[in-house]
């Protein structure tokens, strides 16, 4: 194995073969390593656009949601935990030229992510009181954050096979897909939140007189939903990425294809896949 590795790389360093032929190996990094990079910002900037909007609805808002995205920061972590599982397993694979268990693998980490997915959201829904009492909410603060958790409990199996779906993607090499899908749910997420919440954009202008607001865009619709439009609006973003993400597997990318016989439960492989990541969601 580690003759045929080093037959993949020239004397002078450069990749032989592949999608990344030619290339040095500090460039060869880089060019897998940005698009990560900056999809890593964009996972986090779902939550950032979500206070952010909450700041125009009132200050027990943003102490809802600030509190709120604590647990949903810990959330993420079950899709990121089943990706860590399926980058590797989906690596090794296509290394050793064995699509079809790469498929396999893309196959029962979607399994896995929807069934984790759905117990944790109950989970979160029955505990969502309790869990805020103990960060010491209370009051209108408590309703809402109460609220936006149960909420955005129903985009837990969304996000979590986006993350897998994702992850399996960089396993085969491809990592610019998911950073195009990621770019896709922050614009649905800022516009469809936006639009539900039903605050207007807003800045304040301080001149001679007065300080003053002035409107930059209004609320479209008229729909008015508060902090559960801000919760409902990330839930729409999740679920319409995952859902794209895995109409495109369906039809092949990457080097990997998400195949109906591969979403029943294979007991084998999900021992694989929760072997690698359960230790990486302790660790997290």
């Amino acid at each position: 194995m580690a003759r045929e590795r080093a037959a993949q790389i020239d004397p002078d360093g450069r990749i032989r073969s592949g999608r990344l032929a030619g290339l040095g190996m500090w460039t060869a990094i880089w060019v897998l390593a940005w698009p990560v990079l900056t999809e890593s910002f964009l996972n986090a900037l779902v939550g950032m656009v979500d206070t952010t909007i909450a700041a125009r609805l009132s200050a027990d808002a943003t102490n809802a949601i600030g509190v709120a995205a604590y647990f949903g920061w810990f959330l993420s972590l079950i899709g990121l935990a089943i990706g860590t599982g399926v980058t590797a397993l989906v690596a090794r694979s296509i290394g050793r030229g064995r699509v079809a268990v790469a498929n396999a693998v893309l196959g029962q980490g979607i399994t896995l992510a929807i069934a984790t997915g759905i117990v944790t959201a109950a989970g979160v829904a029955l505990l969502a009181e309790p869990l805020c009492r103990l960060l010491q909410l209370d009051g209108e603060s408590l309703e809402l954050a109460v609220l936006y958790l149960r909420v955005a409990a129903i985009g837990v199996p969304a996000q979590a096979v986006l993350a897998a779906a994702t992850s399996s993607l960089r396993g085969a090499g491809n990592a610019t897909l998911p950073l195009w899908t990621m770019t896709l749910v922050n614009l649905l997420n800022v516009m469809i939140s936006f639009a539900l919440t039903g605050v207007d954009l807003t800045y304040t202008a301080n001149g001679d007189g007065p300080p003053r607001e002035i409107t930059i865009v209004s609320t479209p619709f008229g729909i008015e939903l508060g902090v559960a439009g801000i919760a409902l609006g990330t839930v729409i973003a999740w679920t319409i990425g995952a859902a794209l993400l895995c109409a495109v597997l369906a039809r092949g990318a990457g080097g990997v294809r998400l195949r109906a016989k591969w979403l029943g439960p294979h007991w084998h492989t999900l021992r694989r896949i929760v072997r690698i990541g359960l230790p990486n969601l302790a660790e997290t």
